[in-house]
């Protein structure tokens, strides 16, 4: 499945990737990529390294 609500991928995914620009940036559990700090917020923050480089 893709999505881009976030919400959806929460509730829904056993595995997350988060893709920036044609690259993954992340891969694993909601857990792994996410953490205590939110998967919306965790893309924002991934997305805006991926852009400085």
């Amino acid at each position: 499945m893709t999505t881009h609500s976030f919400e959806e991928a929460e509730r829904l995914a056993d595995r997350v990737v988060i893709v920036v620009a044609g690259r993954v940036v992340a891969d694993g559990t909601l857990a792994e990529v996410a953490g205590t700090e939110g998967l919306e917020a965790t893309y924002f923050r991934l997305a805006d390294s991926e852009v400085v480089r």
